[in-house]
């Protein structure tokens, strides 16, 4: 297991009404197969991360919105992008 924190950005999706992150695998996406165990899914070279309702509006994210995430400590933490306005 490796301490190597893998960071990546990227927007929010809405596919079949469920808020979705696909993260392309070889994109740094295989980093973080582990640490989204039971909330995420590799599909074809993508890992699908379903993010929901409760979590998307704790959050305050929705379809479009980039956001940031990494596998810090082992975990899939997400945070919406810090605004540059």
């Amino acid at each position: 297991m490796s301490d190597q924190v893998t960071s990546l950005s990227g927007p929010v999706d809405l596919v079949d009404g469920r808020l979705l992150l696909r993260i392309p695998l070889e994109h740094g996406g295989d980093q973080f197969v582990a640490a989204s165990r039971g909330i995420g899914l590799v599909v074809g070279d993508e890992l699908h991360v379903a993010i929901p309702e409760w979590l998307a509006k704790q959050l305050g994210i929705g379809e479009g919105t980039i956001v940031d995430i990494d596998n810090r400590n082992g975990k899939f933490n997400i945070r919406p992008q810090a605004s540059s306005e």
